[in-house]
């Protein structure tokens, strides 16, 4: 410590120069090497984030593509089991599954058809008495008819031991 205090003053004033910029070199590095760190780190999170949304958008489009397919499948078999019935020939179809499944239908309101998305809609309100191997027989049956159907509403009250009560809305789908 003494030498430097009696060194020549030039020397003295470069040995705190390259001291100090030593000093500011070794601080710019650290200062940057934290900041590429903290870069990084977020760089690496947005990778991270746009890799997660990437595969949430592949699995939503192969959902659409299966929701597509299942669509396309639908409508074909609409078009080809519902192109060519009439109002009356569902009628005559709901009366010989109800024969069939040995139902007593003592109420039936056949709606007027209704266009809905290019295909019109039969609503048929049924009430009928069955037991619960008839009904199943009958619920069985519908699915099996010439057209697509869909039961909007099913009410099953009971009336004695084996019988039951039925109110039934079904749903025909034909295309025109």
């Amino acid at each position: 410590m003494i030498l430097f205090w009696q060194a020549d003053p030039l020397l003295r004033w470069l040995t705190v120069m390259l001291a100090l910029v030593l000093a500011i070199t070794i601080f710019m590095y650290h200062k940057v090497y934290i900041y590429e760190h903290k870069y990084f780190s977020v760089v690496d999170s947005k990778l991270d984030d746009v890799k997660r949304r990437y595969l949430a958008l592949n699995q939503i489009a192969d959902q659409d593509k299966k929701m597509l397919r299942y669509t396309n499948i639908v409508q074909a078999r609409v078009e080809k089991l519902s192109s060519s019935y009439s109002n009356s020939e569902f009628v005559a179809v709901m009366a010989n599954l109800a024969q069939k499944s040995h139902v007593s239908v003592f109420a039936e309101n056949y709606e007027p058809s209704v266009m809905r998305d290019g295909y019109r809609h039969q609503v048929a309100k049924l009430s009928f008495q069955s037991s619960y191997s008839q009904l199943k027989v009958y619920l069985d049956g519908l699915h099996q008819q010439p057209f697509l159907t869909r039961v909007n509403k099913l009410a099953v009250d009971h009336t004695d031991s084996d019988q039951l009560a039925v109110k039934l809305e079904v749903v025909a789908i034909f295309n025109d």
